[in-house]
């Protein structure tokens, strides 16, 4: 939580260095153009995944299907700047990710960052077993896709995939 404050910080920094620098006496005045050329949002699977709380589904991990714990639930949420958030079993997980146009993800900072509380349930083994197994496939995604109502985050070759419904 510190390296992600600590990057906030930098980057509000570096941003307030740039802007400073050219304010100079030939700078326009007018703010600088976005170009949005590249960025066709109706198929930027970022701003098509942001509209929904997304449950997963299924999960695979190197070729492996890891079979999900009955009665658990882990979710997946984002927003238009790339701040991912959600339940990953038992503690909460967070990140922030870039995805272009063509589904291709970068997690940016330190990637995946997650709590690490214990649980009670009768079952606490088996949720931490998946939890870990959750956040060691997250961390190994670098493509994402929606399709057919599902939000699927996985690596290039697919060995690696968790498919996420939407919440009801």
């Amino acid at each position: 939580m510190k390296l992600r404050i600590i990057s906030i910080i930098f980057s509000f920094v570096i941003l307030i260095a740039c802007n400073d620098e050219s304010s100079g006496a030939n700078a326009k005045s007018d703010p600088p153009k976005t170009d949005t050329s590249k960025m066709n949002t109706s198929t930027n699977p970022l701003k098509r995944a942001q509209a929904a709380k997304w449950v997963l589904q299924s999960m695979k991990y190197k070729g492996l299907v890891l079979k999900l714990v009955k009665g658990s639930k882990i979710t997946f949420t984002c927003d238009a700047s790339g701040a991912v958030t959600g339940k990953s079993t038992v503690n909460t997980y967070s990140g922030v990710l870039q995805v272009d146009q063509n589904g291709a993800m970068l997690w940016l900072d330190s990637g995946i960052s997650h709590t690490e509380m214990a649980s009670i349930s009768n079952n606490a083994d088996q949720l931490h077993r998946q939890e870990d197994a959750f956040i060691k496939t997250i961390r190994d995604t670098s493509q994402m896709v929606v399709k057919d109502g599902l939000l699927i985050i996985k690596n290039k070759d697919g060995s690696t995939e968790l498919k996420f419904v939407k919440a009801s």
